[in-house]
């Protein structure tokens, strides 16, 4: 039954997404080979093109293009007009990016890092769908760090991610992957760099490091504020990503509707469906930390600082315990990687390592004590 009003819960969209995908619909059925996406709250086309006039890049490959123009109803009619016209270019022979952005000469090569990172960063943003998260941490924030008026080199860059991460630590597999991106789009040997990047994981976690239900359970019960009961429970409860839990849909409840973050919408089941109830989860009371056009690490670093002052766990491992419940429930791994917001294969690789022993355990006595399970020779 769960699964069922899962599947179902998938087909839920907004009047503005069933829009959306009817326009791209018309556009498909006209073959014409232009679509629209939203990221954010504006609207862009998709489409094969030739490089920018700054690119250094051979040959057409799939970019956005952004025409300022916001994911409205009617804004979904003037980009399909756009998308019409560009259709058209490309069918005649006349594209022109003279037409969609601004081109200015570039008859010189950048040479210090300041200019590469805005050409980069620029490329980036056309070519990725990357979430405001990932672009804001691990991209501008990474950016504005290094020495802007050096001249871009491997040297430079692998000095820079000494200087600042330690061996085998987030930060420096961050630093690394922003640092051999630059230096391949500057097409500079990106080898060197990406050697450095270690074995930091989030397999390397022990799993016996996670609370156990009953205390989970404990814990909520025990938090007076209401705002942030609300908040702890429904992190447990579904499973959350922090910052999601300031953008639910209860309209079916117990079943809800993450409406964005860092994978956008989705829809999830309570595990245990009976701590939507216990938590009166029905009754959304949000802490009254709550900020206007607020960063999603925003969300995210005031939660963790609440649990750190007054949690014995953080607010992450409730989610790892979410996962330890798919498997219990008898979840294969592309349905709890459905309900969790990210692929099986990251399900795997991240969560396997999560299982602890007795849940193995548990698991193998339910299919031993089958009796129509296979039988030894007589």
């Amino acid at each position: 039954m769960l699964v069922t009003l899962l599947a179902r819960g998938a087909d839920i969209m907004t009047d503005f997404d069933k829009k959306l995908e009817e326009v791209n619909a018309r556009l498909r059925g006209a073959k014409l080979r232009v679509s629209i996406f939203q990221r954010q709250n504006k609207l862009w086309l998709r489409a094969t093109l030739p490089p920018k006039p700054h690119i250094r890049r051979e040959g057409n490959y799939q970019q956005a293009v952004s025409i300022n123009c916001n994911a409205t109803i009617a804004g979904l009619k003037y980009a399909e007009q756009k998308a019409k016209q560009m259709a058209v270019e490309l069918d005649t022979g006349a594209f022109d990016w003279a037409r969609w952005i601004e081109v200015k000469p570039d008859n010189e090569e950048p040479k210090i890092i300041h200019e590469w990172i805005n050409k980069f960063h620029e490329h980036k943003a056309s070519t990725s769908a990357l979430a405001s998260s990932t672009w804001k941490f691990d991209y501008l924030g990474v950016g504005r760090k290094l020495p802007q008026q050096e001249e871009l080199s491997v040297e430079v860059l692998i000095k820079f991610i000494f200087a600042n991460s330690k061996p085998d630590t987030r930060t420096r597999k961050r630093l690394v992957g922003y640092c051999a991106q630059l230096a391949e789009f500057a097409l500079l040997p990106s080898k060197e760099i990406r050697t450095l990047e270690g074995s930091y994981s989030a397999k390397s976690v022990n799993p016996r490091a996670l609370p156990s239900d009953e205390e989970i359970q404990d814990f909520v019960d025990s938090i007076k504020e209401p705002g942030w009961k609300w908040i702890i429970a429904a992190i447990a409860t579904y499973g959350l990503r922090s910052h999601e839990a300031f953008f639910t849909d209860l309209a079916r409840f117990p079943k809800i509707r993450v409406t964005e973050g860092k994978t956008g919408a989705r829809v999830i089941q309570p595990l245990y469906p009976e701590w939507a109830p216990r938590w009166n989860l029905q009754n959304k009371i949000l802490p009254s930390y709550q900020k206007v056009d607020a960063a999603h690490e925003e969300y995210t670093l005031k939660i963790s600082a609440w649990m750190c002052r007054n949690s014995p766990f953080k607010a992450l491992d409730l989610r790892h315990c979410y996962a330890r419940r798919c498997f219990q429930f008898g979840f294969d791994p592309t349905q709890s990687a459905k309900l969790m917001g990210h692929s099986w294969q990251i399900h795997l690789q991240t969560y396997r390592a999560w299982i602890d022993e007795e849940v193995y355990d548990k698991a193998y006595l339910a299919k031993i004590s089958n009796p129509n399970r296979p039988l030894p020779p007589n």
